[in-house]
């Protein structure tokens, strides 16, 4: 019997049985033995080769690339059939034992498969044997990551992408500092540029390694953003000036002006001229830098003082410049004064220097000497002003030049009258004011003073004369004029008719005199003699003919041996 198989007698038959080990044929005796003595049986058995199947090994695969490599083995078998576990999928060709299977989607879904290499066709008494191989499938590696760029390079802080997908790669880049678990970069430690960004994920799972990347820009940030520097100037509103600003990494570059009105030559140019156009005051212009996307704004500003041009006019114009005296000029633009220079120049009208200036003669106001003058003349007030080389004005002023009044002449047209002649034909251009003592007396505009000796207690009657009426060229001239109360007395003996007078002029004397023969005066009140002569008392009167006195206010005067008499009275023509 062939090892494994044995034999027994069951119910009176031979039962052979068992697991053969060997195959082939085997010959064997059964030796019978009872009370009817003993017998052997022979005969002979065959044994075939039993079939057998090898599916081969269980693989794992990357479910973007399914495709099953099958290299079955069977042996003791006419053929062979593959199938799956669940009944789906393709195999190129089933009945060969090297084939490929193409999984279903739902298999892929599933993750696993059974694929199943089947023997056809055993030897007779064997039975068809059957292997198996697991085959799982795993998902493909997928990555996305991202940062929210463009970022600045002055940004001093740690930069984490958003992340998803598979686990248990790496970050990596050759030109950036990077955390390799996390991706976490900080743009101020490299700097600007372009910086690419690697995720790896080693093979594994029947999958390939993989790689995905990311670029990152990193934009330089501005630097040396400045509006510029500029001397603590004032400049004229009416030139342009030139600005020169500056503004590393900028994308771009504004100018803008806190005023309306003013206009840049191109806003869009660090280097630029700003035209004020008429602006007065402090004017601030701005240069604002647009910075790189990812990069903050950044702006500046200068201050400038524009002032308009000088106008070369004065302030306060006299009416009329004295001789000998001393005036001040100054100019509308002295407000501005220590930024403008001024110079100052005065002549007369042959060209000679009128005065010489007390002080600085660069300022907008300045103090003349005026020199002497011997007859009126007109004087050239010339101003030059300037700022910084611009808005330069030269103005001209003529100024008439008046000559001190002089008192030709201070006498007494009679007892109560007092006269002063300022020694000019031209009487209205004066203007008189009397007083007596350091008292003004309120009213007493003429050239002449009445005055009452029993009431007036003064004997120090003056007189000031002016030019013009608003007290320019004065001269002051008279003290203690005498007051003749005799002769007052006897004036008002004196009766003057008709008064006004127009042909003749009637004077009666109440009182006998030593003199008949007295000599008469006639004087207007500005002194000037009109007419005189000599004439005799008559039976206490005496008539004097006028008839070439013009009309007006005149002073008789009647001068004797023993009494002065002078008494005004009016002409008036028919």
């Amino acid at each position: 019997m062939p090892s494994g198989v044995t034999g027994t007698l069951e119910n009176d038959q031979i039962v052979i049985s068992g697991t053969p080990a060997n195959s082939g044929e085997f010959n064997y005796t059964v030796s019978l033995t009872g009370p009817c003595g003993d017998a052997d049986e022979t005969g002979s058995i065959e044994i075939n080769e039993a079939p057998s199947a090898d599916a081969g090994t269980d693989q794992t695969l990357c479910a973007d690339n399914p495709t099953v490599t099958l290299n079955g083995v069977v042996s003791n078998a006419s053929g062979q059939v593959w199938s799956a576990s669940d009944g789906g999928g393709t195999f190129s060709d089933p009945d060969a034992a090297a084939t490929d299977f193409e999984p279903a989607q739902s298999q892929l879904t599933a993750g696993s498969i059974f694929l199943v290499l089947t023997t056809v066709g055993a030897a007779a008494g064997c039975e068809n044997a059957t292997d198996s191989i697991l085959v799982s499938f795993t998902e493909p590696f997928t990555a996305e990551f991202s940062y929210n760029g463009p970022f600045c390079s002055d940004l001093d802080a740690e930069i984490i992408p958003n992340f998803n997908g598979t686990e248990g790669g790496a970050f990596s880049s050759a030109v950036a500092a990077i955390d390799p678990s996390t991706g976490a970069f900080n743009p101020s430690v490299d700097g600007a540029g372009i910086f690419e960004i690697t995720y790896t994920v080693p093979d594994s799972g029947g999958c390939p390694q993989f790689d995905t990347t990311h670029v990152i820009t990193v934009n330089p940030a501005l630097q040396n953003v400045s509006a510029g520097s500029y001397p603590d100037i004032a400049l004229c509103n009416e030139a342009s000036f030139s600005l020169s600003g500056n503004a590393d990494n900028a994308a771009g570059i504004q100018w803008s002006a806190s005023v309306a009105g003013g206009s840049f030559d191109n806003p869009d140019a660090v280097d630029t001229d700003f035209s004020p156009e008429g602006a007065s005051g402090t004017v601030t212009l701005t240069l604002t830098a647009e910075a790189l996307e990812g990069c903050a704004n950044v702006s500046d500003s200068v201050s400038f003082l524009f002032i308009p041009p000088p106008s070369g006019n004065l302030a306060e114009v006299p009416d009329g410049l004295c001789e000998n005296s001393t005036f001040t000029f100054t100019s509308e633009d002295e407000g501005f004064n220590g930024y403008f220079t001024f110079e100052w120049s005065l002549v007369d009208e042959e060209g000679a220097e009128a005065g010489t200036i007390e002080g600085p003669t660069n300022e907008a106001s300045v103090t003349f000497n005026l020199n002497s003058f011997s007859e009126e003349d007109v004087l050239t007030l010339t101003i030059q002003a300037d700022l910084n080389g611009e808005c330069q004005v030269s103005a001209v002023h003529e100024f008439g030049v008046l000559a001190e009044p002089e008192i030709c002449d201070f006498f007494e047209l009679a007892g109560n009258v007092i006269g002063v002649n300022p020694c000019t034909e031209n009487s209205e251009e004066h203007f008189f004011q009397w007083g007596c003592g350091e008292t003004l007396l309120e009213g007493e505009t003429d050239n002449y003073l009445v005055y009452t000796p029993y009431t007036d207690d003064c004997d120090d009657f003056w007189v000031s004369v002016s030019l013009y009426e608003n007290g320019d060229c004065p001269v002051f001239a008279g003290d203690n004029f005498p007051t003749n109360v005799d002769d007052a007395a006897i004036s008002s003996e004196v009766i003057l008719f008709p008064n006004p007078a127009s042909s003749e002029l009637n004077v009666k004397f109440s009182t006998a005199h030593l003199s008949t023969l007295l000599q008469y005066s006639i004087f207007d009140l500005s002194g000037k003699l009109i007419a005189e002569g000599t004439l005799r008392i008559h039976e206490g009167r005496m008539q004097i003919d006028i008839s070439k006195v013009p009309t007006g206010s005149h002073v008789l005067s009647l001068r004797g041996t023993d009494f002065t008499f002078n008494k005004p009275f009016v002409v008036l023509k028919q």
